[in-house]
């Protein structure tokens, strides 16, 4: 829609913001991290530092709210939907990116953590508060006054991400163990390997590691 006006939760330094201005889309950013606040003013872009419920925007008064791996990151994923709610317009769209717990990769090293006792890199300790899945994702959604315009899954996320999300290393160091070594080792390995077939995989799955969710208000 053009001039239309986009609000970014979690904005971060700008780059979804910038892509907008690039589209004809104006934007307004919500952002807690004060550095990276000022990065995107620097650039021009009207950010408030702080919570979105705190948020000094009128009601109903964006067209669009991109919410781009934050869900996941609340305590109260309910009351955080309704805080969006609040500031979006009837008709406009809320588009969601966060991690499908329901996918091959996190089924699979889920099995690892029960069968090796490997730490389950899915649930990304300590960052991660929430887990969804497409299903119990919609009907949250769904609850709270929205209809599923668009859904979309990406692929697994980077070998590295995964292998520092299972804080082996750091089990060693802190030991100094040789079994923890050999154990960080061949867990290193088993996901090394697991992640290049599902890479070679990838175009056969229905649901991937990463969801794009576009809901309505409706």
């Amino acid at each position: 829609m053009p001039n239309g006006l986009m609000l970014d939760v979690g904005s971060g330094n700008g780059q979804m913001m910038y892509w907008a201005k690039n589209r004809g889309i104006r934007s307004k950013g919500v952002e807690l991290n004060l550095r990276t606040v000022e990065r995107a003013r620097e650039y021009g872009f009207d950010v408030y530092n702080g919570f979105l419920d705190k948020a000094p925007f009128d009601k109903n008064s964006f067209d669009y709210i991109f919410l781009g791996e934050i869900i996941e990151h609340v305590v109260d994923p309910r009351s955080f939907i309704k805080d969006c709610s609040h500031f979006l317009k009837v008709g406009g769209l809320l588009g969601v990116t966060t991690p499908n717990i329901d996918c091959p990769w996190s089924k699979t090293t889920f099995l690892y953590y029960k069968l090796f006792k490997i730490p389950w890199s899915s649930v990304t300790p300590p960052y991660h508060l929430n887990q969804f899945d497409s299903d119990n994702l919609d009907l949250l959604m769904k609850q709270e006054g929205f209809d599923v315009s668009v859904t979309k899954f990406l692929r697994i996320p980077p070998l590295k991400y995964e292998l520092g999300m299972l804080h082996l290393i750091k089990r060693y160091k802190n030991s100094k163990k040789i079994t923890d070594l050999i154990f960080a080792l061949f867990s290193f390995g088993l996901y090394t390997v697991t992640h290049l077939f599902f890479k070679i995989l990838h175009p056969i799955w229905n649901k991937d590691f990463q969801m794009v969710k576009v809901y309505k208000k409706v």
